[in-house]
C-alpha cells in the first residue's frame, strides 16, 4: 500500500529531502514517540524510520509539503518534523503552540494498493479538507519541475 499526504509544517522549506532516524518510545506506557540518529546506541524496540517530503508552498512561516513513507511507524510524520524542529500546525502534542481550531495539519490525500482479488491497482485521492485550503489560499507555490 502507498499513501501519499499533506501537512502543514513550521518552518521553510525548500525543493524536497529526506529524515532517517531511529523512532522509538521514551515512556513505554505512553503513545509518545521521538527520534534518535542512526549513530546513538540502540535500544529495544527502536525501528528505522525514512519519511521523504517536497515542499509545494510556503507563506508566513508555515510549508505545505507533500509527504510519502518507506516505512510505516506510528506518528512517524509527526515525530520526523518534531524531532527536525518544525512540527506539524497545531500538533501541541509534538511541540507545536495550540490553536484554537484543534487537531494537527496532515491529512492523507492519496491512496495506492493492488485489489487482493483482481489484482487490479486501485487508487483513491482527496483533496485538502477545507481547513487546509483556508489556511494556505496566501500561499506562495514553488515551482518543482
Amino acid at each position: 500500500m502507498e499513501k501519499t499526504y499533506f501537512a502543514l509544517a513550521h518552518g521553510k522549506y525548500h525543493d524536497a529531502g529526506t529524515f532517517e532516524n531511529v523512532i522509538y518510545r521514551p515512556f513505554p506506557n505512553r503513545t509518545l514517540r521521538a527520534c534518535r540518529d542512526y549513530d546513538e546506541p540502540r535500544e529495544p524496540g527502536d525501528e528505522s524510520a525514512v519519511t521523504h517530503w517536497e515542499a509545494l508552498a510556503y507563506h508566513d512561516g508555515v510549508s505545505l509539503l507533500r509527504v510519502w513513507l518507506e516505512t510505516g511507524r506510528t506518528h512517524q510524520i509527526r515525530v520526523h518534523f518534531a524531532h527536525h524542529g518544525t512540527p506539524l500546525l497545531g500538533d501541541d502534542y509534538y511541540g507545536a503552540l495550540p490553536r484554537e481550531e484543534p487537531g494537527h495539519f496532515l491529512h492523507c490525500g492519496e491512496v495506492k494498493f493492488i485489489h487482493p482479488v483482481t489484482g487490479e491497482e486501485m487508487k483513491f485521492e482527496t483533496g485538502l479538507p477545507a481547513r487546509f485550503v483556508k489556511l494556505t489560499k496566501a500561499f506562495q507555490y514553488h515551482d518543482n519541475r
